[in-house]
Parts: structure tokens; sequence; C-alpha cells
């Protein structure tokens, strides 16, 4: 990428982008962008030295050598089509990811759940093992600071997209494969046309493919490679799970049939099993079990997933992204697992997006059931206009009626504060501001 040296973001504080930002700001580029809010992502960019440009206008970027936008960037939108009438590339960001990636041997860690913990997981495992990987994280892993870094050493650790095609666009030296479920039908247009590309990804993948032997989807795909999970046909098998409120522990036993100890301080067997497939390719890597299990152990988990935020009058707080119903079911029974007897498990769930409510809306039923009491407010329609009759009061949430108080988004913070009781554990959880209503009740009622 030589002469490469102003590079301009549309849409630079999206994880994605801003992931690609720090990057950049690593290769030596001067890098600029544009988004309309402030968030802890844009404040790591102002930090790395990205200048950023508040509101989405025409004129911004114009001495760029190239610029990069985010599939959320209409083709119509003003400050793109300013760069184009200029003359200046621009183009998407998974290509921008691809040009970065050609060099490296790419590890890419696709699927509809976990993929960002797992590549979070994997990179932190490859930083402790002193292999200064590159990594694009579509989230901020405590433990490493960053999530987009350039380094020196021969991998480079990528969670690969499938919302929107783009993990396509790059072929794997080793991938690993968590699951497969209807998601972002409305690109797609059908599962079938999701499962053809998810089979072209796994075609792609040059050397070692991972994958989770316990999905049935995945299953119907009759791959090769090196399966992981619970099941007795699955090359590196995941053991009994013990939770507590230090974390989990578990094994996992090797195609020799070894059999291996980790401790990991996240909650929920699902973390197992995302542990399970990055020990199956660290293996492939030259990696010992004995590095692994210590590698791993030091792993903090990924920002906004089951992440402590703070205790409100007696309740602990803690905020999750999940917004599909997998998501949501596992979450929620992973920190049920971790309370006493007569402990209470509080929800605040915001749905996200028209149109994925609309695609899963029969799915929605009995994700939250772990819980014993659940706020259900407004649907976030990041920039989705609304569909007839999709309105977050009208979702078959659950058959319990006594779990479940839909509350409006403004009265929500009042709401939840007036239920919470001493020993409480509340969850927020959803894709859109709802990660607001921790800070916010601690804001207004303290820490006590």
């Amino acid at each position: 990428m030589s002469g490469l040296s102003k590079v301009h973001l549309i849409g630079a504080g999206g994880v994605g982008m801003s992931a690609l930002a720090l990057m950049l700001r690593d290769l030596g580029c001067a890098v600029s962008g544009s988004d309309i809010s402030a968030s802890y992502l844009t404040e790591l960019l102002e930090k790395a030295g990205v200048k950023l440009f508040w509101g989405q206008k025409a004129g911004q970027g114009s001495d760029a050598h190239l610029a990069v936008y985010s599939s959320d960037i209409p083709p119509e939108q003003a400050e793109l089509l300013f760069l184009q009438k200029r003359g200046i590339p621009c183009i998407h960001r998974s290509e921008m990811l691809a040009r970065l990636m050609k060099r490296k041997r790419a590890l890419q860690i696709t699927g509809t759940h976990g993929k960002t913990t797992t590549t979070a997981m994997l990179a932190h495992l490859l930083v402790e093992a002193g292999k200064d990987p590159s990594y694009a994280i579509g989230g901020l892993p405590p433990s490493l600071g960053r999530h987009g870094h350039l380094g020196g050493g021969d991998y480079f650790i990528a969670e690969a997209d499938e919302s929107d095609g783009s993990f396509l666009r790059a072929p794997s030296l080793g991938a690993i494969f968590t699951n497969l479920e209807p998601e972002h039908l409305s690109f797609w247009g059908s599962f079938e046309r999701l499962k053809e590309a998810a089979r072209a990804f796994c075609a792609a993948t040059k050397q070692w493919l991972v994958w989770c032997g316990d999905d049935p989807v995945l299953r119907e795909f009759t791959l090769s490679g090196i399966s992981y999970g619970r099941a007795g046909h699955c090359h590196y098998r995941l053991g009994d799970v013990e939770s507590s409120s230090q974390g989990i522990r578990f094994t996992i036993e090797d195609p020799s049939g070894a059999s291996h100890q980790l401790a990991m301080p996240l909650f929920g067997q699902h973390n197992a099993l995302n542990a399970t497939g990055v020990f199956a390719l660290a293996v492939q890597l030259g990696l010992t079990p004995e590095e692994i299990c210590q590698g791993l152990a030091t792993f903090r988990g990924v920002k906004r997933r089951m992440e402590q935020k703070g205790s409100c009058r007696g309740a602990l707080i803690y905020d999750d992204y999940g917004h599909h119903p997998t998501e949501m079911r596992v979450t929620v029974e992973a920190l049920r697992a971790i309370l006493a007897p007569g402990e209470r498990l509080v929800v605040a769930w915001q749905p996200h997006r028209y149109s994925r409510t609309n695609h899963l809306w029969d799915q929605f039923q009995g994700s939250l059931d772990a819980a014993d009491l659940v706020f259900l407010t407004d649907i976030y329609p990041a920039g989705e206009a609304p569909i007839p009759g999709v309105e977050a009061g009208k979702l078959p949430l659950s058959l319990r009626e006594d779990l479940v108080r839909y509350t409006p988004r403004h009265q929500l913070t009042e709401a939840v504060a007036a239920a919470l009781r001493p020993g409480d554990l509340l969850l927020t959880m959803g894709a859109g501001d709802i990660t607001h209503l921790g800070p916010d009740l601690l804001a207004s009622y303290g820490t006590a």
C-alpha cells in the first residue's frame, strides 16, 4: 500500500471502521474521519491521533488519497458523493480490511453468535504467546486496550462479517465457524442464500477450518476440517462446565484423548464452547496446551458482553449487546447460574431494528424466561422506518404474565430504579441506547 498516506473514514466511530482507523495509524497514515456522535470508540481514535469531524457533510476529507465507508453509509450520502466527485477513490470497509490482511496469514472467525468474543479470545491468546498478531475485532477487549492493531507478527486475526456478505472478500488460512442461524435476512433474502455464502466461506479456507460440531446447520454441510463441541463425534470435546461468581472451569479433550483443565473469568457455557474452538485452532498454530490454558486464563472478555458496570441500590448492573433470541437466552441463563437461591435477575431489554424484530418475532418467546422480571422497552430503530404492527409492546416475549412489563424508553430509568432490591442482578440488554441505562441509574441514584 505504498503511496497511501492520507485516509478518510466516513462513519469512523463504528466498531469495524474504528478498528481500521487504528490499524492505518499503526501503518503510519494520517487518518481523518466523520461520525454523528461521540463514544468510547471515538475517544480511542482521538487518543491515537485521528482527526474527527462531527456530522457527515460535504467538504470533509477533501485532502485524502483514499476514502473508506461502511455498509451503513448509503450511496446518496453527501460526504461520500462529494469525495467521489473530487475523484478520490472510495472503497468499502471490507476492501480496506482485505488490503491490510493481504500480506499476513489470515485467521478469520465467523458465525451468527460468539464471533466477537471468539476473535478477541484468539487475539488475546496470541498476544500472550508473544506472537504480536494483527487483529480487527468487533468489540473492545479490556485486556488488549484496543480492537484494531497492525502487529509485526505473521498472523492477522479478523472478525468476518456475514451481515453484508463481506466475509467472502478475503480467503483465510485458518478459520473458526461458531454457528449459523437465520439472521440478516433483510440483506440475504433467505436463509438458503446465507447458507450458500457460508459454504463458500468454508470452501475458501485454505488450511485449518475449525467448526462447531454441535451446530445442526454446520453439520448439514458435511465439512472436512476440525470439529469442536460437546458431541461425541467432535475432534475437540468440551466436558462439564462449572460456574461460580469467579467464572467458569471446564475440560477439553483433544483427539488423542488427553484432557486439559481450563479456568476463565467469564460466565456461561457458551464461552467455554468458544474457548474450545480457540483451543483447537491454536494447537494447529503450534501453541502448546499449557500456553493455551495459561493465556485464556487471563482473558477478561469484551466490552458490552456481560460487562459489569457497577451497583445501584445494592443491585449489581451488567450490560450486554445481545439482540438475537439465542444470544439473549444463553446470556440470561449464564447469569442465572451464578445467582444464589432467592436472588433476582432483572432484565431491561430493547429490541433492535424493526426488520430484525419482524423476522424473529415468534423466536423471542421464552428467550428471557430465566429472568425474574423483564422490562421491555421500545424498539431501537437504528435508522430504519417503522413497520406497521411491529411494536415492542405487542411482542410475544413470554407466556408468563407476571414476567414482562412494557415500559416506554423515556420512563425506563425511573421504573427500573423503583423495582430494584438489594441483592438483585440487573442486566441491560440490546444493541441500541439501552447501554446508557446502567450509567444513567448510577448517575441518578448513586452506587449505594
